[in-house]
């Protein structure tokens, strides 16, 4: 997807400040690899693809006690 091959990938479709409050402008006709692609611990199960990405950021990488808190939910990469 353009956008993300370079040194700090990001899709061009995704809006906003990352860290702060980012959303999809194409999510009702998102690619399928956004489709299928699942954040840590959404389904009990991690996600190293997710982890290197919110490290990447500088964002904390979720936890499974995270989906139980969603008021202390980390900020979206």
């Amino acid at each position: 997807m353009q956008g993300t091959n370079g040194s700090s990938p990001r899709c061009i479709a995704l809006m906003g400040i990352i860290g702060k409050q980012v959303y999809c402008s194409i999510y009702e006709k998102r690619a399928s690899v956004c489709r299928d692609f699942q954040p840590a611990w959404l389904k009990g199960e991690p996600n190293e693809r997710c982890d290197k990405a919110r490290l990447q950021w500088g964002l904390s990488v979720l936890t499974p006690e995270v989906w139980n808190q969603p008021d202390n939910f980390p900020k979206a990469a």
